[in-house]
């Protein structure tokens, strides 16, 4: 096999026993099998495999190295909204709530799901940092765009609770977990 190039069997099988066969003269379709393969080197596909290998480490809860994935992907891609989101979350993670809000206040996104992600982001970096109105504001917006996102109920029901509102922060606590176990299902 060539540098550059990729090997698929079938074709050359197929070759080879038409060869055989009689049904094809000798040398017929050398290159049957070959196939040119494509390397994907572009700045947004670069970016986009640091993405995949933070969301991998994310899982593992390694989030120190995380973060350093999405920074990188951040440099290579800066006009990349999943990249900026999801250095928002990890920020929040890491209990950095300036940094996340730097990150995401500034991008507004089209798509519907990045949307709900950037409010949601906001509204727990705004409780992490006691801005209660805020982060309720965001929250609920977070809830709007997507009423299943169990995640936001919680936040939202941490939120009422820290302000003393304990009849909304039970609501939103029991949505959250309703979520959850629906989704268990």
């Amino acid at each position: 096999i060539k540098a550059g190039y990729g090997y698929d069997f079938a074709p050359s099988i197929k070759s080879e026993l038409k060869v055989i066969m009689g049904l094809a003269p000798e040398g017929h379709l050398d290159d049957a099998g070959r196939v040119k393969t494509v390397t994907s080197d572009s700045d947004r596909e670069k970016a986009n495999r640091h993405l995949k290998m933070a969301q991998m480490l994310e899982k593992r809860s390694d989030f120190e190295a995380a973060l350093k994935q999405l920074e990188t992907a951040a440099r290579i891609d800066p006009n990349s909204v999943e990249c900026r989101l999801e250095l928002g979350r990890i920020y929040c993670l890491m209990s950095e709530p300036e940094k996340a809000i730097r990150e995401v206040r500034d991008i507004n996104p089209a798509d519907t799901a990045f949307q709900t992600t950037r409010a949601f982001v906001l509204g727990k970096a705004y409780g992490q940092l006691e801005d209660y109105s805020r982060a309720e504001s965001h929250l609920l917006a977070a809830i709007e765009s997507d009423p299943e996102h169990s995640r936001a109920y919680y936040e939202l029901g941490k939120i009422y609770q820290l302000q003393g509102q304990t009849d909304k922060a039970i609501k939103a606590y029991r949505q959250s977990l309703d979520l959850i176990y629906e989704h268990a299902k």
